[in-house]
């Protein structure tokens, strides 16, 4: 390998090490995370000081991954870490495909970081540094572009497990519970061969239309007014093209702040996704009713006012349509909870959408914001008239 850097080679080294760890793991939980999160560090440091040449061949080297390795992997890790192995982040790849907090798990994590690294050293085991270097090449690609952020990502929820401990009281034993008994609990055996009636009684058995309501109030706000705000400036507070454009840009970035507020409140105080999603809808509809007092006056404070209502709104779309679903992933029915939360709350802002732009037409601005406001009352007394009934519905009683 007299061809390949120092950097290379150490790579490749720490490469075989991690997956060999993961082939052979250890089966205490803790020995385990504590191991691995002192090998993807290693890894992650090793790959970031991997510089790349040229490619020999036109024609990727061959790969020794399989569907069945990949999920054996997973498996693996996941039994491993049991209830420990989901968490919630906003630094996943994935996240691209969401607007808020997304549920991952280590174990995916893990078996992505595997594939890429078992390819690369798998071709090294041939001997042929041409292919080598190719093969180093994609692995490094790979790094860049995608597994390198899945590793930051599960070293940063190892890190909190680590840290927070092993309590299973933090986690209902009930919340993981068998799909089919409780199907069988709730329908019987009937509900099997009666899939309407059973998609009806999950929407009103589980306390998912609760939900669907506040997705509603969710949807006529976060979506909606995000498209209208910069007309808006522009109407009223006499924006130019590039000021409304500069605003709907920055928006978005400082509602991302949102779900972490949302996190944190949640977990510290009211521990009830629909108790935490009124508050910051009475936030939200606050900040409106200044905006509306404001009569075209004081510019930046309507901007800023304007973007923390925009991130309440975030706040709530974490809480009803991450933490929610979320609860329901014992039943195996997380993605038809999102789903229908998703459609529920994407149907109301193609509505309010239209509403809002003709109500600007036909009456004036202050009327809409009015609405608005109107919209974020709306929501606040649905979600603390609903929060003992969710308490009451939701998966872990």
């Amino acid at each position: 390998m007299k061809q390949f850097a120092k950097g290379s080679i150490e790579f490749l080294t720490v490469a075989v090490e991690f997956c060999k760890f993961i082939e052979h793991p250890l089966s205490d939980k803790t020995d385990f995370l504590n191991k691995l999160s002192k090998l993807l560090p290693l890894v992650y440091l090793k790959a970031a000081m991997v510089e790349t040449k040229n490619a020999i061949y036109d024609e990727a080297p061959e790969k020794f991954v399989d569907e069945n390795d990949y999920e054996a992997v997973r498996g693996d890790v996941q039994n491993i870490l049991g209830d420990k192995d989901q968490y919630l982040t906003a630094i996943h790849p994935d996240i691209a495909l969401s607007d808020s907090v997304i549920a991952a798990s280590i174990s995916e994590d893990i078996a992505d970081v595997y594939q890429s690294l078992k390819d690369f050293t798998e071709v090294a085991k041939t001997g042929n540094e041409d292919l080598m270097n190719d093969a180093l090449i994609i692995c490094i690609d790979d790094f860049r572009a995608f597994w390198g952020t899945r590793l930051l990502s599960a070293e940063l929820a190892i890190h909190q497990v680590l840290i927070n401990g092993f309590d299973e009281e933090e986690e209902p034993e009930t919340f993981f519970i068998d799909t089919s008994l409780w199907l069988y609990d709730n329908f019987g055996t009937a509900g099997f061969s009666q899939i309407p009636f059973v998609a009806i009684k999950l929407f009103f058995g589980t306390g998912i239309v609760f939900i669907a309501i506040i997705a509603l109030f969710n949807g006529s706000l976060k979506d909606a007014v995000l498209s209208w705000a910069p007309t808006y400036l522009q109407d009223t507070y006499n924006f130019s093209d590039a000021q409304a454009s500069l605003v709907s840009t920055l928006l978005p970035l400082f509602s991302v702040a949102g779900p972490y507020i949302a996190i944190f409140i949640d977990k510290r105080i009211f521990k009830n996704e629909v108790t935490t999603s009124g508050v910051m809808f009475g936030v939200a509809a606050l900040s409106l009713v200044i905006v509306v007092l404001l009569k075209g006056s004081m510019p930046l404070v309507a901007v800023a006012l304007l973007a923390l209502a925009m991130c309440c709104m975030w706040a709530v779309n974490t809480m009803i349509l991450t933490f929610v679903p979320y609860r329901f992933g014992g039943l195996g029915i997380s993605s038809a909870v999102t789903g229908t939360l998703n459609c529920t709350a994407y149907i109301s802002a193609s509505c309010c959408t239209i509403l809002y732009g003709g109500m600007a037409d036909s009456q004036s601005w202050s009327a809409t914001v009015l609405v608005w406001t109107a919209f974020a009352i709306g929501g606040a007394v649905a979600c603390f008239g609903l929060a003992a009934l969710w308490k009451k519905f939701r998966p872990e009683n």
